[in-house]
């Protein structure tokens, strides 16, 4: 593994492609959107480690593919689900890799496009084969046992992330809305023990057979609920119960849903959104909002265009009575050689997880 010394920027956090000089202004206002700015000594220290990334130390087998899920254990060892390899792999707190199990196929012990991973008592349970089949791993590495969702009638799902009693969140996709559909699960029978929907499609039409789902959270043993239409943070107890709606702003580049013919079928793009929020230790907690610094044109063909959209994230953090303490923007971070997103933190560190130059798990030292 790799340690590696990096000097404070003013402002942190991180950006999808680099700036031009014609768009630093339009960025500028987005990170100026919430009236405050904080500098990385308010925030975060240098990077300690990095996990998974190449300088001729680390062996070829152990380097990452595609980052797909990252979930923490007891002793904050981490767990990666690495989509390309169709592998889990464990790191120690030094960065060491400890074990690795699991290949591409159907068969116990294989993966195919999970659908999400949960820390339970009993393991890592995966929402295997896009949701279909439920697999347990233990935390030495070793598969246990599977579900089958139709045994089970069990719907198609995400997994989100646990309670504190260990009860499983998932989210499961709704056709013709702009929603969340919330399940709450036993975690040792996946016997259901509640649900609720939250829709917030509004005036938008949706064709029957797209779907979006809401960005869903646990946070604080609470269900986070993020929103592309409304751009707020709408908290709900584990019954379905509304506790409070959180966090309001206006985007720069206000959100637009286009509809594109052709191809795959009828899609929709959504241009910015919240979501969160992420707890960077007891004090202090982060919501993210995701903008797109452009429109698409609707004259113009849908999928010519994708590629050229630019994004941008700005770190909103609160303390615990929501009372907001600044902003962290991305140009100095992304003007580092920086890329990435906040995935995680223990409370002394924050994970980031990147895939520029290459995928790897960035560990930043919080101040």
């Amino acid at each position: 593994m790799i340690m590696k010394s990096i000097n404070r920027a003013t402002v942190v956090v991180l950006l999808f492609s680099a700036c031009s000089s014609d768009q630093s202004n339009v960025e500028g206002q987005f990170a100026a959107g919430r009236n405050s700015v904080l500098t990385t000594d308010d925030l975060f220290g240098d990077i300690s480690l990095i996990f998974g990334a190449t300088d001729g130390t680390v062996e070829r087998d152990e380097l990452m593919g595609w980052i797909q899920y990252v979930k923490f254990g007891r002793q904050n060892d981490m767990y990666v689900f690495d989509g390309q390899a169709g592998e889990l792999r464990k790191y120690d707190l030094s960065g060491r890799l400890v074990w690795k199990m699991g290949e591409p196929g159907d068969a116990p012990g294989q993966f195919t496009w999970p659908n999400g991973m949960a820390w339970t008592p009993e393991g890592i349970l995966f929402a295997n084969i896009n949701g279909r089949r439920f697999d347990l791993v233990t935390e030495d590495g070793e598969f246990k046992k599977s579900y089958s969702s139709e045994e089970y009638g069990l719907p198609v799902m995400t997994m989100v992330g646990t309670l504190s009693d260990g009860s499983i969140v998932a989210a499961v996709l709704r056709k013709g809305s702009l929603s969340a559909h919330v399940q709450i699960y036993d975690h040792e029978t996946l016997a259901l023990e509640s649900e609720f929907v939250v829709d917030k499609t509004g005036d938008f039409e949706m064709g029957e057979g797209n779907a979006s789902s809401l960005p869903v959270f646990v946070f604080d043993d609470m269900i986070a609920i993020g929103s592309y239409t409304e751009y707020e943070i709408s908290l709900f107890s584990r019954s379905g119960e509304l506790l409070d709606e959180k966090y309001e702003d206006e985007p720069v580049v206000k959100p637009v849903y286009w509809k594109t013919e052709g191809g795959r079928g009828t899609g929709v793009h959504v241009m910015g959104f919240v979501h969160g929020p992420i707890r960077l230790d007891e004090d202090r907690f982060v919501v993210i909002h995701r903008q797109s610094l452009d429109q698409f044109d609707p004259d113009e063909d849908a999928r010519s265009q994708l590629g050229k959209i630019r994004y941008v994230r700005r770190y909103d953090v609160y303390d615990n009575d929501w009372q907001l303490l600044g902003s962290v923007s991305t140009e100095d971070l992304a003007s580092m050689g920086i890329t990435g997103s906040l995935i995680h933190s223990d409370g002394s560190s924050a994970y980031f997880r990147t895939t520029t130059p290459e995928p790897a798990i960035l560990k930043v030292r919080l101040n």
